[in-house]
């Protein structure tokens, strides 16, 4: 018993043991940074005259990422146009 406490109480001294949470790996996808910091879902930063809100790049997705999207004078998200698409039959 000793031995095994001696050997393990060893391997702790010469190489530190990294412990993380997987559910932090997930969450870094659903920021927006500006200015090398992190912002959550609907942070609203002022850039200039334009103010950008972060929140979900595309809505019809529930696990969408998050992006910088503008908002207009009355406060409402100012979403992109869909592109089109050539559909081929």
């Amino acid at each position: 018993m000793f031995s095994i406490l001696f050997s393990v109480s060893s391997i702790a001294r010469d190489k530190p043991v990294v412990v993380f949470d997987s559910q932090d790996i997930y969450d870094q996808s659903k920021l927006c940074w500006y200015d090398n910091k992190r912002y959550t879902e609907g942070a609203i930063i002022q850039i200039g005259q334009s103010e950008l809100v972060c929140a979900a790049k595309h809505t019809h997705f529930n696990n969408s990422e998050l992006s910088w999207l503008r908002i207009d004078k009355d406060g409402n998200i100012m979403r992109p146009r869909p592109a089109k698409t050539i559909r081929v039959n």
